[in-house]
């Protein structure tokens, strides 16, 4: 297993449990301690466990500080170049206005995005806007500005999006549960995101299958208000059934 693979098999084993150990960790995965450590601590500063004598435990859904974007940036890097690969060749034609959250499985689209194309993007991160390749326009909401994700939130980013219309809105979330739909952990965040959707005439959610099942501490949209959800790995039977109730389309990447 490489890095990501590890990483991916230490969540599976967290959830729903009450904790990993480190030497069950090493025999099962074929690594040095040094190694899981380095595991256990990347996953640490994604917020989804806290490291403890001997292992780890499962941090509560919405407990724990907020991971950075250079963090969330990190991880699941492979599956995030497939989703985007697979989202642009779907969804982008030429002349389209893009709306973009901060999220760092939307922030994978901009190396691909093609620059002939006449693209116009729309978004609230600072960071989509540093990455936009010359080419591309883009337009930032502005308003307060958030370190931890790189974002703008505020009365004036719910301005800019009620103000522009998009043809597609590419998200990202914490997680997708069946029955919630997207989720996310801070209010500030998903009330420009629900913004960001509303003036869009199509919203495609872009998600690693990490996040397949998981639960955060607020709904941000319901399955019925997404077209389609590209993703790297098809989503267990009742996530899958969930989709295919609400009408949302599911592409694997």
């Amino acid at each position: 297993m490489n890095g990501e693979q590890r990483r991916a098999y230490i969540r599976r084993q967290l959830h729903g449990s009450a904790g990993v150990s480190t030497a069950e960790l090493q025999e099962t995965l074929g690594v040095s301690m040094m190694t899981v450590w380095r595991d256990l601590g990347a996953l640490e500063r994604d917020g989804v466990l806290r490291r403890v004598h001997g292992g780890a435990v499962p941090l509560e859904d919405g407990a724990g500080p907020e991971p950075s974007f250079a963090a969330k940036a990190t991880r699941a890097g492979s599956a995030k170049q497939r989703i985007a690969r697979a989202a642009l060749a779907a969804w982008v034609r030429p002349g389209m206005t893009l709306a973009l959250d901060g999220g760092s499985t939307v922030a994978a689209l901009m190396p691909f995005l093609p620059t002939d194309a006449g693209l116009t993007l729309l978004t609230n991160s600072l960071e989509i806007v540093r990455q936009t390749p010359a080419g591309v326009a883009v337009a930032c909401s502005g308003g307060l500005y958030r370190e931890v994700s790189g974002t703008f939130v505020g009365p004036q980013a719910l301005r800019f999006f009620a103000e522009h219309r998009a043809d597609v809105a590419f998200v990202s979330a914490t997680g997708l549960d069946a029955e919630d739909g997207l989720m996310d952990p801070n209010p500030l965040e998903i009330e420009v995101k629900r913004a960001l959707c509303k003036r869009a005439a199509k919203v495609v959610l872009l998600i690693d299958a990490e996040k397949f099942g998981r639960r955060s501490t607020l709904p941000v949209l319901g399955l019925e208000e997404v077209d389609e959800v590209v993703c790297d790995a098809k989503p267990a039977r009742a996530l899958a059934a969930a989709l295919r109730v609400a009408g949302v389309k599911v592409r694997v990447g």
